[in-house]
């Protein structure tokens, strides 16, 4: 068995490369967990209206998250652990027993047909974010058998929020500071790419993408978003929306969604939807979706314009695409005849290049110029 200083480094350096975007926030959790002897680690964030911008959870699975959403587990007057976390101040935690008494116990929906299910009736929480915008809260979850922390675990949970809440607060600057990139660069590519947020209201537009829809057959622009023109497209728009904005995240990375619309010169529309922020390594709160109409490319135009417009080897540029496209570096080591070592090494060179600091800001970046 690991010495506690030894779990305390490896969880203190999961949450940070967590921060980074090179490693996920659900393993950092999972370290939660361990070093606390809790049965679940939970990190929510919490928006307007009880809407749950992400949620990610260690040690219960996408039905749990599935579940916590179709009971209204985001609603303080349903959930009485989000009520006890939107009342204390940040990095004061509060465990179940000071908040939680019997007579809720037996009477609580959540409790009855939500935690006790999943047989996590005890927690320790704290918030680390808190402002009329959002509420980011950590927790730890046990069973029936383990009940509350005991005072060293609690005094281990207290001592990690604070280097938690900084590893959420670099996460959160990094991907601003993604959009602002985004935002200020496609212009620059007379691209048709289409920024929205959760509203499917368009927050930024490119000259070259307004430029197409006012002369579309097959998309325009009405009240402020992107609408079709046919009934059977416009149910695939806000089919995709739908899936995108509505479906509990639960941190695991996503794929761009490929909608074929109805056909412009003779040809289909292609349209590539993609979350600004990979969930697998995010917290992105104002989540937005990069929306990007598609021109006629090969596979070499593509990687041609990632070199001329990044400054990147021919060899960057394909690890780089890779990348993007989910390869992971064994498989891309495999694809070019070279050690995983030398594709990692590329890897960082990029981010260098590109001045990223994440996979979502590097995704960003290449799916500009697909």
């Amino acid at each position: 068995m690991r010495s506690l200083e030894a779990q305390w480094q490896t969880t203190v350096q999961s949450f940070g490369v967590a921060a980074s975007g090179m490693g996920s926030w659900t393993d950092a959790l999972g370290n939660l967990a361990q070093i606390t002897g809790s049965k679940a680690a939970q990190l929510i964030g919490l928006g307007p209206k009880s809407s749950i911008p992400f949620n990610c959870i260690y040690g219960l699975g996408n039905d749990w998250i599935e579940d916590f959403q179709r009971i209204g587990g985001a609603n303080p007057s349903i959930n009485p652990f989000v009520r006890a976390g939107t009342n204390i101040p940040e990095l004061t935690s509060r465990s179940s027993e000071e908040f939680l008494f019997e007579p809720e116990r037996r009477t609580s929906v959540f409790i009855n047909e939500h935690a006790n299910v999943y047989d996590i009736p005890y927690a320790c929480l704290t918030p680390l974010v808190l402002n009329r915008e959002m509420l980011i809260g950590l927790a730890v979850m046990r069973g029936k058998s383990q009940q509350n922390l005991s005072p060293p675990q609690r005094a281990i949970f207290n001592g990690l929020s604070p280097i938690i809440q900084s590893a959420v607060k670099l996460q959160l600057a990094l991907e601003s500071q993604t959009i602002e990139t985004v935002k200020a660069t496609f212009e620059r590519l007379s691209k048709r790419v289409v920024i929205c947020d959760q509203w499917a209201n368009i927050t930024s537009i490119s000259s070259a993408a307004e430029d197409f829809l006012s002369k579309s057959p097959v998309l325009k622009i009405k009240s402020k978003k992107i609408k079709a023109f046919s009934h059977a497209d416009q149910e695939k728009l806000d089919a995709t929306f739908l899936d995108m904005w509505y479906k509990p995240r639960s941190f695991f990375v996503p794929t761009a969604k490929t909608l074929v619309l109805g056909k412009y010169q003779d040809s289909p529309l292609i349209m590539e939807v993609i979350p600004i922020a990979q969930e697998g390594h995010s917290l992105l709160f104002d989540y937005q979706l990069l929306i990007v109409i598609k021109e006629k490319v090969t596979a070499c135009d593509i990687v041609k314009r990632v070199c001329d417009y990044y400054d990147l080897t021919l060899r960057e540029a394909q690890i780089a695409i890779a990348v993007t496209e989910g390869k992971s570096p064994v498989a891309i080591a495999g694809i070019l005849s070279v050690s995983e070592s030398t594709v990692r090494t590329h890897i960082r060179n990029i981010h260098m290049k590109l001045d990223t600091h994440s996979l979502s800001g590097l995704t960003s970046k290449i799916y500009l110029l697909k």
